[in-house]
């Protein structure tokens, strides 16, 4: 009786991955636009900075100017929460275009494309990595007009030119177009196959420094292959992420050892990807804000600024821009070269202890 009561006792719902997968995320994003915001208002004298003003909005302070225990204990509280709740939002963002998207739709999941050992050449893939270089291109275009219309603005003053509005526009445009594209990804215009080549040169230069097509034998992958097809009756050409999560409940039966260090892994890769959405939000959130704020420079203030700070300035939002790449390549490196070659080579080592039990038996 006693057993059955503790099986059924409900475990507390908040574990390390919380911590990991959602917290440190949103943290992360809510103190990279914090920063740029203290930045841009106290050196480059932007006048709409929404996070720091929310700050200092709800910020507690006792009547006399100092801080009130209970109130600081509750803003503490609040600030947690809020941060918890941007690290879901990231982490749902980070599924849909990194997961469903750039390596669904984009690349074979990891294990699919080991045991293929192709890459997926489909228009919507090819697609889907042109869209991402173009995506990535027009912003950072957006980015740098954006900096450089603000310098003008600090340096001549001339930022009602005509011109440069409808530069600003096109680039913005742009943005906007590739990001509609991302959801008609099943053919290939022709004005993508340049940016997919850029994507493919890359990616395949990649492949090469880090090695993460090879370290797993022929031995090992064709006892894989027996394992899909004797265990869960999988053929070759039905290779369905149901081979993924069936492997994995596999592992999970046969040695709870093994599923241990595959959450490791997994809460790994996922701290990665939501790193990496974390830092490319708050780089949107900083190109908008620079955009927005060099059309609202005014007379009085635009020669009492530093031009080393605007470039300072214009340089954080790049600086988040390649540190979520950096997370990104982190994230994929992790998925495909631990994670998801922990899974074929456990499942074959699995397989083939079973197959000599049996044949010993």
């Amino acid at each position: 009786m006693s057993e059955r009561e503790n099986e059924q006792k409900s475990q507390f719902p908040f574990n390390g991955y919380d911590i990991f997968g959602y917290i440190i995320p949103g943290g992360m994003f809510f103190l990279a636009i914090y920063i740029f915001d203290y930045w841009a208002k106290t050196s480059m004298n932007f006048k709409h900075n929404p996070v720091l003003t929310l700050v200092g909005l709800f910020r507690p302070m006792h009547n006399n100017s100092q801080l009130n225990t209970f109130d600081s204990i509750a803003f503490v509280l609040a600030v947690i929460l809020v941060i918890y709740v941007i690290g879901h939002i990231i982490a749902a963002l980070s599924s849909f275009f990194i997961d469903r998207l750039l390596i669904k739709k984009g690349h074979h999941y990891p294990i699919k494309s080991i045991l293929l050992k192709e890459p997926k050449n489909s228009e919507g893939a090819q697609s889907i990595k042109g869209i991402f270089i173009l995506f990535n291109v027009s912003l950072g275009l957006f980015h740098l007009l954006s900096c450089t219309y603000l310098a003008f603005s600090y340096s001549v003053h001339a930022q009602n030119n005509i011109i440069w509005h409808i530069v600003l526009l096109v680039a913005l445009l742009s943005v906007f177009i590739s990001f509609l594209f991302m959801f008609s990804y099943n053919y290939l215009l022709n004005p993508l196959k340049p940016f997919t080549w850029i994507y493919n040169f890359f990616s395949k230069r990649l492949r090469e420094i880090v090695g993460s097509e090879g370290g797993i034998s022929k031995e090992v992958r064709k006892n894989y292959k027996k394992f899909l097809q004797s265990e869960l009756k999988f053929k070759k050409d039905n290779l369905t992420t149901d081979i993924y999560w069936l492997s994995f409940i596999y592992i999970s039966r046969k040695s709870p050892s093994a599923v241990k260090l595959l959450s490791n892994w997994m809460h790994l890769y996922s701290f990665s990807r939501n790193l990496a959405s974390g830092f490319y939000v708050a780089f949107i959130y900083c190109t908008l804000s620079v955009s927005i704020n060099s059309h609202l420079i005014s007379d009085t203030n635009y020669q009492n600024v530093y031009k080393f700070k605007i470039m300072v300035g214009s340089f954080i939002p790049v600086a988040y821009w390649l540190i979520s790449i950096l997370f990104l390549l982190r994230f994929y490196y992790l998925y495909h070269g631990y994670y998801s070659k922990f899974i074929i080579r456990t499942c074959a080592f699995l397989y083939q202890q079973s197959k000599g039990i049996k044949d010993s038996d």
